[in-house]
């Protein structure tokens, strides 16, 4: 049951149909967590007690793809042509003026060779998000 979920969500993120190749690695990924799931389930039920550590183990593992899937899902549809992504960080930014005007969220920074996007999650009752900028039209970066 969880596939279709995964699935549904990365698809609907992917960007056009012309990019079926995309698609296929999409549709091979949500099928490769859920039968890394259920495999989970059938050693959970076969496993001897001192098995359980690597049982979490590969369940911490499905959870870690199945959330690196997403983050893929949402730089493509967010940021497309720039680069496969490379790496996606939780952190803060800010927006706005001058420093008493900042508005500070909590969200995704994603990042690949040729561009950076950040997206809040909404959390701090505002969602937005930056970018995407490619690397070499950012003059600085400050603290």
């Amino acid at each position: 049951q969880a596939m279709p979920r995964l699935m549904d969500f990365l698809c609907q993120e992917a960007p056009s149909a012309s990019e079926s190749s995309q698609r296929r690695r999409t549709e091979a990924l949500a099928e490769g967590v859920e039968a890394l799931r259920s495999a989970c389930a059938l050693l959970a039920v076969a496993a001897e007690p001192h098995c359980d550590g690597v049982l979490d183990g590969l369940r911490r593992a499905a959870r870690e793809l199945e959330m690196r899937a997403k983050e893929a899902a949402v730089w493509r549809a967010r940021c497309a042509g720039l680069g496969d992504l490379a790496h996606a960080q939780p952190c803060l930014a800010a927006r706005g003026g001058g420093p008493g005007a900042l508005e500070w969220s909590e969200g995704l920074l994603f990042a690949s060779d040729d561009a950076v996007y950040f997206a809040s999650n909404g959390t701090s009752g505002s969602s937005w998000s930056f970018g995407p900028s490619r690397w070499s039209d950012i003059a600085a970066l400050e603290d």
